[in-house]
C-alpha cells in the first residue's frame, strides 16, 4: 500500500464522517489530503469515544436515527472521492500518541501500528 511520508491534511476514520471531511476539503481547493480508518479508536485516545451516545436533541432539529449502513454510505462516497483523484488508504490504524515533529514544531508526526509514519502539516 502506498502511504505518503507527509500530507498537508490527514483524516484520521475514514468512516461517512471522515470521507465526507475529505470531499468538502476537496471541493474547497485541498488536495494534499489523506485519510485512515479508526474514527472511535482515535476519539477514545482524547476520551470522547464514548460521546456518541448522548442525545442528539441538542445538536439538531432532526435528532432521529436514520439507518443507512454505514458500509454503503462509505462505498458511495470512496467511489466519489475515486473521481476526483483522491486515495482513502485502509487498513491502517493509528498508534494513540499524536507527536510534534522533532526537526519542525510546525508538523505533526502519526504512527501507524505497522511504524509508518505521516508527517502532516
Amino acid at each position: 500500500m502506498n502511504l505518503p511520508d507527509k500530507t498537508t491534511i490527514l483524516i484520521v476514520g475514514a468512516g461517512p464522517t471522515g470521507l465526507a471531511a475529505v470531499r468538502s476539503l476537496l471541493h474547497h481547493g485541498f488536495h494534499d489530503v489523506d485519510a485512515t480508518p479508526a474514527t472511535l479508536e482515535a476519539l477514545d485516545t482524547i476520551g470522547c469515544g464514548d460521546e456518541h451516545n448522548e442525545s442528539l436533541r441538542s445538536y439538531t432539529r432532526h435528532p432521529y436515527i436514520l439507518i443507512i449502513t454505514q458500509n454503503l454510505t462509505e462505498c458511495r462516497l470512496e467511489k466519489r472521492l475515486e473521481r476526483l483523484g483522491a486515495v482513502v488508504h485502509r487498513l491502517l490504524r493509528v498508534v494513540p500518541g499524536l507527536r510534534r515533529n522533532a526537526s519542525n514544531p510546525q508538523l505533526s508526526d502519526v504512527t501507524f501500528e505497522d511504524g509508518r509514519v505521516i508527517m502532516a502539516t
